[in-house]
């Protein structure tokens, strides 16, 4: 019963074994992640590149419905100008 089956050597090669193997699937792991987070960020790329052409079409829609807007506010303006331009100098020579 007391016959040393291992020496110290031989327990800390398993040991250093036993380690590395747990460093590499550690290391393993990690790229693992980083291959997911790569994954993710060219993802989030792409949609906020979608969402960004998305919106910008958006805004030229509400930029031209000003526009028109402003021509159609432009134009009635310049008729009641008209009207009471003409509505003084009537006045005046009346």
């Amino acid at each position: 019963m007391g016959d040393v089956l291992m020496n110290d050597d031989q327990l800390d090669s398993i040991a250093d074994t036993q380690l590395l193997e747990r460093m590499v699937r550690v290391e393993e792991g990690i790229k693992h992640q980083n291959e997911n987070l790569e994954k993710m960020m060219i993802q989030s790329d792409r949609r906020f590149t979608n969402l960004s052409e998305t919106m910008d079409k958006r805004f030229e829609a509400v930029d031209l419905r000003f526009n028109r807007l402003y021509t159609f506010l432009s134009g009635i303006f310049l008729t009641i100008m008209a009207g009471m331009i003409t509505l003084i100098i009537q006045n005046l020579q009346g």
